[in-house]
């Protein structure tokens, strides 16, 4: 399996009311290679994914925003994270990739970094 369909069964795999919400909004997943260097600099090379933009509750405000709302996937750090026998690293290449996603949601959703770790994400 490769990773874009690991990335488009995480997606399906999230709960419809969270789907209607991201549709709604014109919030697309993006699949990039590695994490520009400015969010390297401030992440780490292992960042594996960024919400950028206004988050569900700001979205209902007129205050302008120069960042698209957008959850980006990066492919490389999360591809060096796991090693070893294929049917191994599919399941846990699997698992990361939705860990991933529903992490970039919740910051969607006005969540804070901490609030997701509690969760488990």
């Amino acid at each position: 399996m490769n990773f874009d369909q690991l990335v488009e069964e995480a997606c399906e795999q999230l709960p419809d009311w969270v789907v209607e919400l991201l549709e709604e909004a014109g919030i697309a997943i993006y699949v990039r290679e590695e994490p520009p260097p400015p969010i390297k600099e401030k992440f780490g090379c292992g960042v594996r994914g960024l919400f950028t933009g206004r988050n569900y509750s700001s979205t209902q405000s007129n205050r302008p925003t120069t960042q698209p709302t957008r959850i980006e996937i990066y492919r490389r750090p999360i591809l060096r994270q796991y090693t070893g026998p294929e049917k191994e690293r599919e399941e846990k290449l699997k698992e990361q990739v939705r860990k991933t996603i529903v992490h970039e949601v919740g910051h969607y959703l006005g969540m804070s970094e901490e609030e997701i770790r509690q969760r488990g994400y």
